[in-house]
């Protein structure tokens, strides 16, 4: 089993840095091995995007974390693979099987002699699509660790239950203080094993005042997150991050809720931006909201009337591993990532429901061997598919990224102290791209401005902008076909609400610039007003020496001639 799930998972070594990793990296290499500096949190600030304009809600912004486990993790394999995303990739892989086995081992506990299930059941968590991030994606590892822990304290606690070993009593709440250390969403560990007391552990059973330490560790933590970060630090209202405080914010809420059932029970591809393309469309969100009703009802059906009350508390335990185990991510975007946890309480509900089907006896089908056997096989198999169409897509964005910086560092060569470099069109899918530059120009001071990207469905193999150099001090940008996605690169991390605002005849200052808008348009995925033609006003000559202009176009990076 775990043989094939790792196969499933092997075209990942051949993926690269994409977007958070290099915030990342970065952020682990500055604590360094300072056990002081990595309990200090680390930040991800917009302004390490680039140098340029960023709108003026949220320039500025800093995002906090306190993951400290994360960071040493990422000491580690700096040591180990230097720079290589395979060596970093490698240990993602290696993390995930470490997390299949623990909730095999759970899935033990919980179902006893029935080895076939649980052995499918381990299998189907290890090749879900829905884990193409988590375990692809080197940030995805933020999900790897705290799961890691959080099935290990569950393995360890349910085990005790059953046998009164105090080692292992022990264990299970040292793992839970470890999962605090990896990530925040660790917090929701004592209710969960609350609900496992509660629903699973037999009588006679462990006083409940063995949860005591459980709660006493999230209490610990919490103020100790507090002190370090100087608060909860919570993102803008964005894409990302949905207040309920924002207009809309009800329906954004209720289609994220459809699509998170689908997702969840289906394993369809319902992520961002669906979620904000339902928010426009309440009939499309009441129209999915019936039939979701309609299975979720069917499937409290089965589980009320389940004959087997050991199995009815089994299914109650798994609905409370889902709820709590998406808690934590509710007012933030719709991405599968968030999925890695809360999915094994998906898969154990599976399961419930499988065994109950099956020894009722309905459909009949079920109960003979050659159409079951065809069936497992058949999902396995179209598990895998998408799996793998997940990992080339992640192939493909980041060696598209790694291609675009390799172009500039060649294009720039070793760069001067205080050098400034503009990049017209830049791909949307390059990333946090001074970070990116900054592993390859360690200790050199420069500049990156991104003055335009490209936008939503761009046209390949034609320039994106037309270039009109109008004197020796402006630049003009004017969109041949879509409008930019958001103009200036800053613009995409504000979220859409705040696109409706562009108007043309605004001018925003920069260090160095001014940007003045002179054209809008209607042209992405959500007609929200976009820029179509801007002009910047430089300070200085824009042929000065420490200036560098370069523009993105038919796949490759190339020199703008400045007079």
């Amino acid at each position: 089993m775990f043989i094939l799930i790792a196969l499933a998972h092997v075209s990942s070594l051949l993926a690269d840095l994409l977007t958070d990793d290099y915030f990342n990296v970065r952020n682990a290499l500055t604590a360094g091995w300072s056990w002081p500096h990595l309990m200090q949190g680390f930040a991800i600030d917009v302004s390490r995007l680039h140098d340029g304009w960023q709108f003026p809600s949220f320039a500025g912004v800093t995002v906090r974390y306190f993951r400290p486990l994360f960071l040493a993790s990422l000491l580690v394999d700096h040591a180990i693979w230097g720079l290589q995303p395979w060596g970093y990739h490698l240990t993602n892989i290696l993390l995930h099987l470490a997390v299949v086995a623990l909730f095999y081992g759970l899935l033990c506990e919980l179902l006893g002699g029935r080895k076939r299930i649980v052995w499918f059941g381990a299998f189907l968590y290890g090749i879900l699509p829905c884990h193409v991030a988590a375990v692809g994606w080197l940030s995805g590892r933020t999900e790897l660790l705290p799961a890691l822990a959080m099935m290990a304290s569950l393995w360890a606690c349910l085990r005790f239950a059953r046998t009164g070993r105090l080692s292992l009593y022990v264990l299970s709440v040292a793992t839970a203080a470890v999962g605090l250390l990896a990530k925040e969403n660790a917090v929701i560990l004592p209710l969960i094993a609350l609900a496992a007391w509660l629903w699973l552990v037999p009588r006679p059973r462990p006083s409940a005042w063995s949860l005591v330490p459980y709660a006493a560790l999230v209490i610990v933590y919490l103020p100790l997150r507090y002190w370090i970060l100087g608060g909860f630090p919570l993102p803008p209202p964005s894409f990302y991050y949905h207040s309920p405080s924002e207009p809309g914010f009800v329906w954004w809420a209720l289609g994220k809720a459809v699509c998170l059932f689908y997702d969840m029970v289906f394993q369809l591809p319902l992520a961002f931006p669906f979620d904000l393309v339902l928010a426009r469309h309440p009939g499309v969100i009441i129209a999915l909201l019936i039939p979701a009703v309609g299975i979720a009802e069917w499937l409290l059906h089965l589980i009320r009337t389940d004959p087997d009350i050991s199995r009815r508390r089994l299914a109650c335990f798994a609905v409370a591993w889902i709820v709590l185990g998406l808690l934590p991510t509710a007012p933030l975007m719709l991405f599968g990532l968030y999925f890695y946890f809360p999915i094994g309480g998906i898969i154990l509900l599976y399961l419930t429901i499988w065994m109950r089907l099956a020894e009722g006896g309905r459909p009949r089908w079920l109960n003979r061997k050659r159409p079951r056997r065809v069936l497992l096989i058949s999902v396995a198999m179209l598990l895998t598919f998408w799996l793998e169409m997940g990992n080339a897509a992640l192939i493909v964005m980041g060696q598209s990224a790694r291609w675009f910086v390799d172009q500039i560092v060649a294009e720039v060569g070793k760069p001067k102290q205080g050098l400034r470099i503009h990049i017209v069109d830049l791909p949307l899918l390059a990333g946090p791209i001074k970070d990116a530059l900054q592993l390859h120009w360690p200790g050199r001071e420069f500049e990156i401005h991104a003055l335009s990207i490209t936008p939503y469905l761009a046209p390949v193999g034609r320039p994106i902008s037309q270039l009109d150099q109008l004197d020796s001090q402006t630049l003009r940008l004017t969109a041949l076909g879509r409008p930019y996605l958001s103009g200036i690169i800053g613009l995409i991390a504000i979220g859409a609400q705040h696109r409706e605002t562009i108007k043309a005849g605004q001018i925003w200052p920069v260090r160095g610039y001014r940007i003045e808008i002179t054209q809008e348009g209607r042209g992405d995925p959500w007609h929200m007003n976009g820029f179509r033609q801007f002009v910047f006003h430089f300070d200085e000559a824009m042929a000065s020496p420490r200036n560098v202009f370069l523009r993105f176009v038919d796949g490759k990076v190339e020199r703008i001639p400045i007079r």
